[in-house]
């Protein structure tokens, strides 16, 4: 990912609105950037890392928070989806940069 480190911090974009809806597909998390009306769409596993996107927490704070709930042979396949998911909200601006150390 691009100026992304494992000591980056990111947040969501000041344009961004979430929402979590429980009923919708099992859990469906819900972006919104009400600066383009863009969406993006996820499911509850990304509402735990959307969460801990915050200003505050580092990149590997994230992972290793998140690594925490998976067993060990997981962690090759959840590192790939949460870099995915990442490198997703960044490009298309649902998340930003506050440090990149």
């Amino acid at each position: 990912m691009t100026d992304i480190t494992n000591n980056t911090i990111l947040k969501l974009n000041s344009n961004v609105v979430k929402r979590f809806e429980y009923n919708l597909k099992d859990g469906t998390m819900i972006l919104c950037n009400m600066k383009n009306f863009d969406f993006w769409f996820g499911n509850y596993a990304s509402k735990e890392l959307i969460s801990l996107i915050n200003g505050e927490n580092t990149i590997n704070d994230i992972y290793s928070e998140l690594l925490s709930n998976y067993k060990q042979e997981d962690y090759e396949t959840v590192m790939e989806a949460l870099n995915n998911i990442i490198e997703d909200l960044y490009e298309k601006h649902f998340i930003e940069v506050v440090n990149n150390d």
